[in-house]
């Protein structure tokens, strides 16, 4: 399924129950039920809790803050479907996402994703609902509750997206620009901090729909930082 168990995890972190969301000072207490976004200088999002489900959910709110807009257009990409907003332009993009059947994939397999990948998906979307719901003056005319299982199909998207334009090419029926990546994976053994770590450089276009996010995560099961 893509994978998809594991990406579940790495990409959004998600979870949640009616979450409270504050923006203050790391330093203060952070309770159970609650998620902390603090944003530093720089505007990136720092985001405390007490379970991996509260960071999902603050990853899932400070994410609708920064690009609510664009995020539900390449959920509405991903299924097909983005027609309905763009309309005529987006059909032919439209038809070949319906042909890859992502969707029904992600569909009839999500009983097999195991409980804790759905709540994490789960959290990541009731983070952005929530977002949506106090902040009414930025709700789109089109928008519409989004699933867990919305994120899940943009997942599937983004890792199939590359081998159906290496088909297209290699079929001689076109495609788009030819992309590549290179990355170095470090030891903690071998870093001046003891911590171990992954660099990237993606050769991504300015603008493209696959757009880095930065972003700082811990809860007591992990503290991680970086962009995904």
């Amino acid at each position: 399924m893509f994978g998809i168990q594991k990406g579940l995890r790495f990409l959004f972190c998600l979870a949640v129950l009616a979450l409270a969301v504050r923006h203050p000072s790391p330093a203060q207490a952070i309770k159970d039920g609650e998620v902390l976004i603090h944003r530093d200088r720089w505007g990136v999002p720092h985001i405390y809790g007490n379970s991996i489900r509260a960071v999902a959910f603050g990853s899932g709110y400070a994410q609708a803050e920064d690009h609510l807009e664009r995020m539900l257009r390449l959920f509405l990409k991903a299924r097909g479907e983005l027609s309905k907003v763009e309309g005529q332009s987006a059909l032919n993009q439209d038809f070949i996402q319906r042909m890859l059947l992502i969707a029904e994939i992600v569909d009839a397999n999500w009983g097999r994703v195991p409980h804790a990948s759905q709540d994490f998906y789960q959290a990541f979307a009731d983070g952005i609902n929530r977002f949506v719901d106090t902040h009414p003056k930025q709700k789109l005319p089109w928008y519409w509750k989004v699933r867990a299982r919305d994120a899940a199909i943009y997942g599937g998207f983004t890792i199939l997206r590359n081998g159906w334009g290496v088909a297209m090419r290699e079929s001689g029926a076109g495609g788009e620009t030819q992309e590549g990546s290179n990355a170095w994976a470090i030891a903690g053994s071998r870093s001046l901090s003891g911590g171990a770590m992954l660099l990237a450089d993606p050769h991504l276009p300015w603008q493209s729909d696959l757009q880095w996010y930065e972003s700082h995560l811990k809860c007591p099961e992990f503290d991680v930082a970086g962009a995904s």
